[in-house]
């Protein structure tokens, strides 16, 4: 079996959600080496460091964000003729929804966790969330059968 790292489009050529019920692959056997103390402490806190990175604004993710996108959309099989403008504003706004995602994991300022009835939740929410998702036997039921993931 051969696995791709390629983008989803819709017809628009717009970043689509996978629809996988599990974010990314944490396998049973990966889980039990790390132990859920390493999972839920090194592992989301690296998950959050690495976003608050990627998101800083002297990165060049956006960049390099561009560079990819750009390279996708023109690989995209049911593409119409594009110019280069169209194909970097369509670049471009597929840029800013992967930021967007790369944001709600990386941490906020204090001031804007809190809420109104003055609870102050984790800075780790966003990546807490993730690795939940990913290690849910629930969502991993709902994976086709050839995901493997007792693998």
């Amino acid at each position: 079996m051969q696995l791709d790292f390629s983008p989803s489009f819709d017809p628009n050529t717009q970043l689509c959600d996978s629809g996988e019920p599990v974010p990314f692959r944490v396998t049973r056997n990966l889980s039990t080496f790390l132990t859920p103390f390493a999972i839920e402490g090194c592992f989301v806190t690296a998950l959050t460091s690495a976003a608050q990175a990627s998101a800083a604004p002297r990165s060049c993710l956006d960049a390099q964000l561009a560079l990819y996108f750009r390279d996708a959309v023109q690989l995209f099989p049911w593409r119409r003729a594009l110019g280069e403008g169209e194909l970097l504003s369509i670049a471009q706004r597929n840029v800013e929804e992967t930021l967007g995602r790369v944001n709600q994991l990386a941490p906020r300022p204090q001031q804007q966790l809190i809420a109104p009835d003055g609870a102050c939740p984790s800075v780790q929410r966003g990546a807490s969330g993730l690795v939940a998702a990913a290690l849910n036997p629930s969502n991993l039921c709902r994976c086709p059968i050839d995901w493997a993931p007792w693998f």
